[in-house]
């Protein structure tokens, strides 16, 4: 066994007198940030490059006018035929999601289907 540590010991570099200490994780860690901050320690601060987000501080409310002209001309069938219908409780729905910077976790997800334009494009290889 000592002959097997002793290999191991020289593979890895290690001179035959030298005690080979086991660091524990917290350790471990410990000596790797000191040793990063040591070495980056002349490193220059990055300069971060301030950036303006949009809010919705202001925003112009949607008419029921708006959305019966957007889901009168969706290619979905339903929505046209109950335009008259759905389009103040949509406009509700929307402007009260606007005041409340609040959007629905239901209405997070989406469906996504591609459409090819040219049916073949799919059986056809890659170029």
């Amino acid at each position: 066994m000592r002959r097997l540590w002793q290999t191991f010991k020289g593979a890895l570099g290690a001179q035959g007198g030298e005690d080979v200490s086991v660091l524990t994780p917290e350790d471990f860690v410990k000596e790797k940030v000191e040793s990063v901050r040591l070495s980056t320690s002349a490193t220059p601060p990055y300069d971060v490059p301030y950036m303006t987000v949009p809010t919705l501080e202001e925003w112009t409310p949607v008419s029921i006018d708006d959305v019966k002209k957007l889901t009168g001309s969706s290619q979905c069938k339903t929505c046209q035929s109950h335009n008259t219908l759905l389009s103040p409780f949509i406009t509700l729905l929307f402007n009260k999601s606007l005041v409340s910077s609040v959007f629905p976790s239901e209405f997070r997800k989406a469906v996504v289907r591609p459409l090819l334009k040219n049916l073949r494009t799919d059986l056809m290889p890659p170029k």
